[in-house]
């Protein structure tokens, strides 16, 4: 097994994905490393085409106040992942995401993804099933969050 194959299989994403699957994944996907202060996107940026995959270290996700100051919304951590909006909405980044500590991402385009839901609809579905848990999971966050400002 790869140094990078190691390093994913204790990611909560891949947790119900084959070694087989899970190769087919890496074929697709790319993989670097990025140093502290790199902003991977910026908010309101350009619509975004690529989805992350913390495999080491640490990166924010930030937002702009009505004032204009950054706000930390998320410190997402090794086995997280963000970006995954851009996968499914033809829309601008929603918050920056800014390298907090050496990193090492693995990132799915929009368009391999499309491909592995022509060719691999099986995978798909297995990753899809984590987004929507994931996504539920950060929903209720954001509902607590809102509801502990108004009181």
């Amino acid at each position: 097994m790869t140094e990078i194959s190691e390093e994913i299989t204790n990611i909560p994403l891949f947790k119900e994905i084959s070694e087989e699957e899970l190769s087919r994944i890496l074929k697709a996907a790319l993989v670097d490393d990025f140093q502290p202060g790199r902003v991977l996107f910026n908010e309101g940026s350009i619509v975004g085409h690529v989805m992350y995959v913390i495999l080491k270290g640490e990166v924010e996700i930030l937002k702009q106040d009505q004032e204009g100051k950054r706000v930390l919304l998320a410190n997402l951590e090794q086995g997280e992942f963000f970006g995954e909006m851009s996968l499914f909405d033809n829309q601008k980044r929603s918050a920056t995401a800014r390298v907090k500590t050496p990193t090492r991402l693995l990132m799915l385009t929009k368009t391999t993804f499309d491909k592995l839901m022509s060719s691999d609809p099986t995978v798909v579905n297995k990753l899809l099933l984590v987004f929507i848990r994931t996504l539920s999971q950060r929903l209720r966050q954001t509902d607590d969050q809102v509801a502990a400002l108004h009181t």
